[in-house]
């Protein structure tokens, strides 16, 4: 998706490349502890990072087809941003159901 942005040159792309870049560090760096052994108390801010990166994302979309569609504003790789945002709203969907699965499970145990 960061090889798309750049590629087709959308405008803001530099938003969803700091946050994707930011959140794969944070999700690497928890695999990079899982796989030692140790146990990770912050697991379910990695996936709320995750639909925070993706909230975002819907905004900035939200506001950038507002800014074209009604303001006749000019945009570079609108075609690609609309690909990106429906993408990204099913990759929301699915973290936002990770967490409510992990919730559940939790307060089963409980």
């Amino acid at each position: 998706m960061g090889w798309g942005w750049l590629e087709y040159v959308q405008t803001l792309s530099f938003i969803g490349l700091l946050f994707n870049t930011s959140v794969h560090v944070v999700m690497y760096y928890y695999y990079f502890l899982r796989v030692l052994g140790r146990d990770v108390w912050w697991k379910s801010f990695v996936t709320r990072f995750q639909i925070v990166q993706f909230c975002t994302s819907a905004v900035c979309g939200c506001i950038t087809l507002y800014l074209v569609l009604v303001e006749g504003a000019q945009c570079a790789g609108l075609h690609s941003l609309c690909l990106n945002f429906m993408f990204n709203m099913t990759l929301l969907q699915q973290f936002v159901d990770v967490l409510n699965s992990g919730q559940k499970a939790r307060k089963k145990e409980q």
